[in-house]
């Protein structure tokens, strides 16, 4: 008897604990349901007030944009054949730097000896800066540029491509990439020892190159011994031949082709990237504007509807605000 109770009082609290689960979800698909009513009766109650404030930030966005100076930026990814990565975006940055200094100072003379370029280019570039390039293949199978230089090597399992860098330039007439790039290339030139290194680079390709040669030359000459001297030729023993059985010979191809392969590689490292840097993909030709007129507008007119938002809501709702405060 005790145990039937007991069933039915289970069964009971089962009961009232599903009606009760029932009843919230139900109460908070109507909170849902009256919030979604109260925000759309919200913007159309002061749908012309918020039109208005973005109509304003509109407007002053196009103006922000008639004060400022129209820029165009374009990237180029280059192969440091010479330096690390760091150190290349290290000096690379250093142009940064001192196009900084000749904004601020009106003065663009020492950029222009730095970049060996005229003065009537360097005045027309906005900035130039290098950056990493992450490694994203095991996520999403591409490359990510980390303009933002927030990528940390020691929390995240990504890499950076160990001889790859991109370089973003931002001028104010969109027809001298051209001519920024040949001042890069002057910059890495006059570095004597950028050329060091590299001069130094070439020499131990070349001596690479010949020893692997010697290398493959000398297992050739033991391949050909093995196979035709030691073992085809049969051995003669009173006038009859007699073959004799021969220790198993090592296969020499597998060693040949990777010495070949090896060789390959060094004589394409010597001959493409026999530069400090080489130009893996080159400015692009129609560069885009990144300061335009739609940017400015959608932004100033974005912040500002925003800034509309707020003020009606707290112009409605400001007794309940104050309430709020003053019982915290």
């Amino acid at each position: 008897m005790a145990t039937n109770q007991k069933t039915h009082n289970d069964e009971i609290d089962l009961i009232e604990l599903f009606h009760k689960l029932g009843q919230k979800t139900k109460d908070f698909f109507k909170w849902f349901a009256r919030s979604i009513l109260l925000i759309i009766v919200f913007f159309i109650r002061n749908f012309y007030i918020i039109i208005g404030f973005i109509i304003i930030g509109g407007f002053i966005g196009y103006g922000m944009f008639k004060l400022s100076k129209e820029y165009y930026s374009s990237d180029m990814v280059i192969r440091t054949n010479t330096l690390p990565p760091a150190d290349f975006i290290a000096y690379v940055n250093t142009i940064h730097e001192l196009t900084k200094d000749a904004a601020s100072a009106k003065d663009f003379s020492t950029l222009s000896r730095t970049l060996q370029i005229d003065d009537t280019v360097t005045r027309k570039i906005k900035d130039i800066q290098a950056y990493y390039i992450i490694d994203m293949r095991k996520r999403n199978g591409g490359y990510l540029v980390d303009y933002g230089r927030k990528f940390d090597l020691q929390k995240d399992t990504l890499s950076r491509l160990s001889n790859r860098v991109e370089v973003r330039v931002e001028v104010y007439n969109n027809e001298i990439f051209e001519y920024v790039k040949k001042g890069l290339y002057n910059y890495f030139n006059s570095n004597s020892y950028i050329n060091q290194l590299n001069n130094n680079r070439m020499t131990q390709l070349r001596e690479l190159i010949s020893k692997t040669r010697a290398q493959i030359n000398k297992l050739d000459s033991l391949e050909d011994v093995q196979y035709f001297q030691k073992n085809i030729m049969p051995q003669y023993k009173s006038g009859q031949i007699v073959f004799l059985n021969q220790p198993e010979v090592k296969l020499l191809h597998p060693d040949l082709i990777d010495l070949f392969k090896q060789k390959q590689s060094y004589q394409k490292e010597l001959e493409i990237y026999k530069d400090p840097i080489t130009i893996i993909e080159d400015f692009t030709p129609l560069s885009k504007v990144e300061n335009s007129r739609s940017k400015y507008v959608i932004i100033w007119g974005f912040v500002f509807g925003v800034i509309g938002i707020l003020v009606m809501f707290y112009w409605e709702q400001r007794k309940s605000i104050k309430d709020l405060i003053n019982k915290g």
